[in-house]
């Protein structure tokens, strides 16, 4: 059987196509593989993808054993990790009482926006969402986040009335303790935030369920309670004991926000075709086409184009499904919409 991960090459070795002492077949050699990422020179010639390296290592890791093509292998590992990709999509909404289908899927990292559009189009999720710098979307992130301390103190008290005062002087204790550490991080009074959250627990369960709250009171938090359980387990038992397992704060710094260039709402226009190569659709389905590749480089504001299609960008590659509009949004950034064509404008 055909497995993918948990296990990562790395970046050195890194996967075979990079020639750096990488042998077992990757997803990066799947994508080159199947002709959707571009063989050759990246970063200013400091990697090179070879196409012949990464077919060596399906065929030797996957084909032969399987019985399959190079082609069909490379297939099969992109379609099986877009289903562990998809997995645990689920379990972060799913499980938690939430439908995918009515969010946004974001497509970071180097290799997300390979995947996006297909994980979402799985989750019957209507649109997908690529950042212009997803390749760095982490290190922008660290660069420009606010500063948190998340701070606890166990309770193990029944929810009761008898409770509040235990629980206020709870809080005031932990905002205290909080406040002195954002004090040393350099922040004024007027650039702190403080979240009260409460974990939650019928008595005699193991997992407690955690409530952000502005409010103490007893009843307030027993409904709120039953409505959450009631909404991740599909029961809840009013009246029962509910015990106060944890007081949690969540004390954040606030620093400047973020300045993200904003242009005028342009008209929209096709985007220009840079090149045509070779590769296999991201439908699933294997086939090979003359896909069009848009060069991030050229597209602007009110850029659209209907899939098949791939977008190299400079820090990310993105594919675009069959059947898939994007466009360029007033950011810079690609919005994908999933099975948006419309008649007669497939621009294969």
């Amino acid at each position: 059987m055909l497995y993918a991960g948990p296990e990562g090459a790395g970046a050195r070795p890194g996967p075979a196509c990079y020639g750096l002492g990488g042998v077992r077949a990757t997803t990066t050699d799947a994508q080159l593989a199947l002709g959707r990422l571009r063989a050759g020179s990246y970063a200013n010639g400091t990697l090179t993808l070879d196409r012949g390296l990464a077919e060596a290592a399906i065929s030797r890791d996957v084909a032969d054993p399987l019985g399959l093509s190079d082609k069909e292998s490379a297939n099969a590992i992109i379609r099986l990790v877009e289903q562990n990709i998809r997995h645990s999509v689920e379990k972060v909404s799913l499980e938690r009482g939430l439908d995918p289908a009515r969010f946004i899927l974001v497509g970071a990292g180097g290799a997300g926006a390979l995947h996006v559009a297909e994980v979402a189009r799985r989750l019957g999720m209507k649109e997908a969402f690529v950042p212009r710098l997803a390749g760095v979307f982490c290190a922008l992130g660290m660069c420009n986040a606010d500063v948190r301390h998340d701070l606890l103190q166990s309770m193990g008290t029944l929810l009761k009335t008898e409770a509040n005062a235990k629980m206020r002087a709870g809080f005031e204790d932990l905002e205290r303790e909080a406040t002195s550490m954002l004090i040393a991080d350099g922040f004024d009074p007027d650039l702190m935030r403080f979240e009260k959250k409460v974990d939650l627990r019928y008595a005699g369960q193991q997992w407690p369920i955690t409530l952000s709250t502005n409010s103490l009171d007893v009843d307030y938090l027993r409904q709120r309670f039953d409505e959450q359980h009631e909404k991740l387990y599909g029961s809840s038992q009013p009246g029962a004991n509910i015990e106060i397992v944890n007081l949690r704060i969540s004390a954040t710094g606030l620093l400047p926000s973020l300045r993200i260039s904003d242009q005028a709402t342009p008209q929209r226009a096709l985007a220009p075709i840079a090149n045509r190569r070779p590769a296999v659709a991201g439908d699933g389905s294997g086939h090979v086409i003359d896909m069009p590749v848009l060069d991030g480089r050229e597209l602007r504001a009110g850029h659209f184009f209907h899939g098949p299609a791939i977008i190299e960008e400079v820090t990310t590659t993105i594919l675009i499904g069959p059947g898939d509009e994007v466009l360029v949004d007033n950011h810079g950034n690609y919005r994908i919409f999933i099975d948006n064509t419309r008649a007669g404008v497939s621009h294969v």
